[in-house]
């Protein structure tokens, strides 16, 4: 899992210079789309029955 976002970390900060003359890619970055997209994340996660610790808990806790 570390490998896989060290690898998209690498993979972006190569095309940075190509993202960046792109109008989308700033769009991202601003307080609406950065508030809501994971408020929307959330929302359907939680109509679906997960709790906000199932969220953000899964990815950190390493089940035993």
């Amino acid at each position: 899992m570390v490998s896989d976002s060290l690898a998209m970390g690498c993979l972006l900060a190569n095309v940075s210079g190509w993202l960046e003359t792109k109008s989308r890619y700033p769009q991202l970055f601003r307080p609406a789309g950065s508030i809501g997209l994971p408020a929307f994340v959330l929302l359907v996660k939680r109509s679906m029955g997960d709790t906000v610790d199932a969220v953000f808990g899964s990815p950190v806790v390493r089940p035993r």
